[in-house]
């Protein structure tokens, strides 16, 4: 999930800043939920504060469809509502400019 949460992270930064940026930390990392094979998950970012050369971003990772093998190896469901399986908080630093 981090190495998502940095993915949608990269994706920010280059939408606010024109840059890719660097991810400097995160803080209050929570596993909430465990995820398994054929979970399709959607991940979000919120930018909770500005800085001159640093962005926190709140994150949320939720598994969306979840895999039914006991129906057959390919079937799977739509989760209503989403299960939320990790938040965090990070840090992003922007090349000053």
């Amino acid at each position: 999930m981090l190495g998502l949460f940095g993915d949608v992270a990269t994706e920010v930064c280059i939408r606010m800043d024109g840059d890719e940026g660097l991810f400097a930390s995160y803080q209050d990392v929570r596993f909430r939920a465990p995820v398994v094979a054929g979970d399709v998950i959607e991940v979000t970012a919120e930018v909770t504060r500005v800085g001159t050369r640093s962005r926190t971003l709140s994150f949320e990772a939720r598994v969306v469809c979840r895999a039914r093998p006991d129906l057959s190896p390919s079937a799977s469901e739509v989760l209503d509502p989403p299960i939320v399986v990790t938040t965090a908080t990070g840090t992003v630093v922007v090349p000053a400019g």
